[in-house]
């Protein structure tokens, strides 16, 4: 005789098993042919008011799927629950962080992503020229204006070359993104 187990908490039909007699079938078991396995769903136990298995339906079986929130993309979670995708989520995968839904597609706002960009040359260029430039421009402005020598202010329009050569450097190897052609 065969039977089904199923799954106490989700209730999910979970492997077909051989019993020697009804004696031998556990109480939360399926003795009823449950629904074939099908892509994308669970088969799922119908139980009566006594909590007896009487039929079967098809579930929504989504867990382990990343879905990500319509309406922030950068939040995303795993499914663990069987049903339908919940209301505001799709397992359509952004592109980049800075996507927003647009009629059921993500569409990248190239605006917010220029300005990030920029902000982040930006940010680049400014901890470059505090290490490189300023200890440069410092010890030039000592010896022009402390020191004052003719060697030292030498020295010092030697620094300055250096400070606008790094400054050249710096500004080559982070170049401005360019702008979003609106």
């Amino acid at each position: 005789m065969k039977y089904w187990m199923i799954d106490s908490l989700s209730k999910e039909i979970m492997g077909e098993y051989d019993a020697q007699s009804k004696w031998n079938i556990p109480r939360n078991a399926m003795t009823e042919q449950p629904l074939q396995p099908k892509q994308g769903f669970a088969v799922v136990a119908i139980l009566d008011e006594s909590g007896k298995a009487i039929d079967s339906e098809y579930i929504e079986d989504h867990r382990g799927v990343t879905i990500y929130d319509e309406s922030n993309c950068t939040k995303s979670e795993v499914v663990s629950e069987l049903g339908p995708i919940k209301e505001g989520f799709t397992t359509d995968k952004p592109m980049t962080e800075f996507d927003e839904r647009i009629e059921q597609t993500w569409v990248t706002n190239v605006s917010h992503q220029y300005s990030a960009e920029y902000c982040q040359v930006d940010q680049a260029r400014r901890s470059a020229y505090s290490q490189a430039v300023s200890p440069l421009l410092e010890e030039a402005h000592i010896k022009r204006n402390l020191i004052g020598t003719p060697e030292a202010i030498t020295q010092a329009e030697n620094l300055e070359q250096q400070v606008l050569e790094a400054r050249l450097q710096i500004q080559q190897d982070n170049p401005w993104p360019p702008p979003p052609t609106l």
